[in-house]
């Protein structure tokens, strides 16, 4: 982890005015387990790219490792606002929002995440939980819940191993590449909320 760490900071000095370089950076940072440092970095790709919806994604999940959910569901909808399709982003949104007590609204963001990705069971068995059980049970279930196994945020490193089942682990993929569908993730390590 700390060869990315190393690699990341060369790209960025090759191109320190490059919001990919700072992204980057910040999910090598990430999986080290050094979420301040990570934070700086993704906060400076976000300076340079306002709407680089992998960065919001990633300081999401910065956050949400943090135990800042307020910030975490801030960046995901931000994230969301520029690229709607990313259903990992809908599950953390749905899981911070039901841990906070807002089961509506956080149906609305499963009932999204499963519609962009009907094979995904996390989204599917909490969602289920929230028609089934009303707000008590999915808060229960969400409580518990840790980053979602399907997120690709933390962009970057493209060498991670590939999760097969949940883990609490941050995903991570390269800021250059489009979503992989979720056969391809890469795991970053512990904490699932993605």
């Amino acid at each position: 982890m700390e060869e990315a760490v190393v690699q990341g900071r060369a790209a960025r000095a090759l191109d320190p005015a490059g919001a990919e370089a700072h992204n980057n950076l910040g999910a090598a940072l990430a999986t080290a387990g050094r979420f301040d440092e990570a934070a700086e970095e993704i906060s400076e790709a976000l300076r340079i790219s306002s709407t680089f919806s992998d960065a919001h994604r990633n300081l999401g999940l910065v956050r949400m490792k943090q135990g800042r959910d307020d910030e975490a569901i801030r960046e995901f909808t931000d994230a969301l606002r520029s690229a709607p399709m990313l259903a990992d982003v809908h599950y953390n949104v749905a899981v911070l929002l039901a841990r906070r007590g807002d089961s509506a609204e956080a149906l609305e963001h499963l009932e999204a995440a499963v519609r962009l990705q009907p094979a995904d069971q996390a989204a599917r068995r909490l969602r289920g939980c929230a028609i089934r059980g009303g707000h008590e049970a999915v808060t229960r279930r969400a409580a518990a819940a840790t980053p979602h196994p399907h997120a690709h945020a933390l962009a970057a490193l493209p060498t991670c191993a590939r999760p097969s089942h949940f883990s609490d682990r941050i995903s991570i993929e390269p800021a250059t590449m489009a979503p992989t569908p979720p056969t391809a993730v890469q795991s970053m390590g512990p904490p699932k909320v993605v």
